[in-house]
């Protein structure tokens, strides 16, 4: 799922560098809020790799988006463990995991000999985590096994990709950006006359 966030991120990031970024950025934002945010922001907050980016978005958006504040990663995490662990709260092991007092440990200590954390390694890492003084008074190793386990649905990604085939073809490739966009416009059009017909 961070992986998922990640292109999320990078794909934003691109096309609002794009000079058709007015078009582009829309599409990606609309897509964005169709996702469960706040279980896709916990499982990036949770990975081991992406921990320190989580702290400096956390301290660049200074508490002005809820979901990207210790506050807003805290109830998720309380949501979710009370959703699929305990019913009981999860409280105050957020803060310390993001603010790094959680183990001694970083995640390079759990990567494979080429320098990869692999899926692997993370649970390896939250094993670590949960054996470790801290983690036996903690609940966080807990959420964290089962969050990071947690598999994105692809079909919406492959429905989009089939879209595009018939946009990006040898010779549709030489179109501009509006006759692309009036073609996809017209092919969706005539999926819905064939539904209702």
């Amino acid at each position: 799922m961070t992986d998922v966030v990640c292109c999320y991120g990078k794909i934003h990031a691109a096309f609002v560098a794009s000079p058709y970024a007015s078009h582009l950025v829309p599409v990606v934002e609309k897509h964005w809020a169709n996702c469960e945010q706040p279980l896709m922001l916990l499982a990036f907050a949770l990975h081991p790799l992406y921990v320190t980016h989580t702290r400096r978005l956390i301290e660049a958006h200074n508490n002005t988006v809820f979901l990207m504040s210790v506050d807003g990663i805290s109830a998720a995490a309380d949501y979710y463990y009370r959703r699929y662990v305990d019913a009981n709260n999860n409280s105050g092991d957020v803060d310390k995991w993001l603010w790094g007092k959680c183990t001694p440990k970083k995640y390079t200590d759990f990567t494979d000999p080429n320098g990869i954390l692999q899926s692997s390694g993370v649970i390896a890492f939250w094993v670590h985590v949960g054996d470790s003084k801290c983690g036996k008074e903690s609940k966080l190793p807990q959420i964290a096994k089962v969050i990071l386990s947690v598999s994105v649905n692809t079909a919406t990604c492959e429905r989009y990709f089939s879209e595009l085939g018939l946009i990006h073809t040898p010779r549709r490739n030489k179109l501009r950006f509006d006759m692309t966009r009036l073609i996809s416009i017209i092919r969706n059009e005539v999926r819905e006359r064939n539904r209702r017909e």
